[in-house]
């Protein structure tokens, strides 16, 4: 999946349709440390050579193991997501605009679609991955002197919370039986 621009001038001036399997594991455990393992990602989809630019447009399938974001054990999270990206060559600029295409200047005159499955697996790793018992619980984990609270449970804690000093001004605004009976 790697190509000079030279070849893609002529090999793929009619869309050239790409269907291949490749192992990313290594790349991606070097970009991200979060990762614990990756299965060999399916790239399917076609590139396009066009007026000095180059069209790559394909949907990647592949599972991603990552620890949990509660307790930290491995979770295997399956991802699937397209691609659309229009490379201009270096010192060149193109009319050719989609807002669904993200445009991407060269700084070489070769183009390795590796490069670009990996920045696009590492973008769509999810924050919040669960094991299936977690999924199935809303108890968060705790220790001694300790426990995990959500954003919202912790806005709850503090909503509810008063503030001692305020608990003495609490007899100044509610009324007294004598001044509800002078009215």
């Amino acid at each position: 999946m790697q190509w000079t621009i030279e070849e893609l001038q002529i090999e793929a001036r009619d869309p050239l349709m790409i269907d291949e399997t490749i192992d990313l594991e290594t790349t991606l455990e070097a970009r991200d440390d979060e990762i614990l393992a990756a299965s060999p990602a399916h790239v399917r989809g076609m590139v396009l050579y066009e007026r000095g630019t180059v069209l790559f447009q394909g949907e990647v399938q592949l599972v991603v193991t990552l620890p949990s974001s509660r307790s930290l054990e491995p979770v295997d999270v399956p991802l699937v997501f397209t691609i659309n990206e229009r490379y201009v060559l270096p010192g060149e600029s193109t009319d050719i605009v989609d807002e669904e295409t993200l445009l991407i200047e060269l700084t070489s005159r070769t183009i390795d679609l590796r490069h670009a499955v990996v920045d696009n697996v590492l973008t769509q790793l999810p924050i919040v991955r669960l094991t299936d018992e977690e999924q199935q619980t809303d108890q968060l984990p705790a220790g001694e002197d300790w426990q995990v609270v959500t954003e919202e449970g912790l806005h709850q804690k503090q909503h509810d919370q008063v503030d001692p000093r305020m608990l003495a001004l609490k007899d100044l605004f509610e009324p007294s039986d004598n001044q509800a009976d002078d009215h």
